[in-house]
């Protein structure tokens, strides 16, 4: 996909950010907040432990804490675009005309899905069952108010309504 934007990108940090963004959605790292922001953290902890520069953690983090946020990624430098593209297109086929049949069919033939689609709504759906206030503002909260019992975040309405000012 990268290659045809035609983009310059650090395959490095591309790598780091596609292979750690997922953190949050895994037992150690779930937690209260939003799962993406877990991930980034987590990545960000892990790569500070191996003296990464600053510099190349922040394009990391924000690859991994905007990954589900395509309309923002996508204006973002190429790395944090190509993460978001990406999980996108393996989650929901975003941007498989970026692909020939063939190039498809030989992905899938090398890494067999497994049933991702339902682990991967189980999965989300777990850490929503823990964890219900990280859900919302993402295709988490889709994901709890059809797959998790009694799941009913706030809204903004409700915010605007409890805000200590008068009328």
């Amino acid at each position: 996909m990268a290659r045809s934007t035609h983009r310059t990108l650090d395959d490095e940090l591309l790598f780091l950010a596609c292979i750690l963004h997922d953190l949050g959605l895994t037992e150690r790292h779930m937690g209260d907040g939003p799962f993406q922001i877990n991930s980034a953290d987590a990545a960000s902890a892990l790569m500070q432990r191996h003296a990464v520069p600053k510099d190349r953690i922040d394009v990391v983090w924000d690859g991994i804490a905007l990954h589900p946020y395509g309309e923002i990624a996508s204006r973002k430098q190429p790395e944090i675009a190509m993460v978001s593209s990406g999980a996108g297109t393996d989650v929901v086929g975003y941007a498989l005309e970026c692909f020939s049949r063939e190039d498809v069919n030989a992905i899938l033939a090398a890494f067999p899905r497994r049933h991702f689609k339902s682990a991967f709504v189980r999965t989300c759906a777990e850490v929503v069952r823990r964890h219900p206030d990280g859900a919302r503002h993402s295709f988490m909260q889709d994901i709890g108010e059809r797959c998790v019992a009694g799941f009913h975040p706030p809204n903004i309405c409700d915010a605007i309504a409890a805000a200590p000012f008068r009328e």
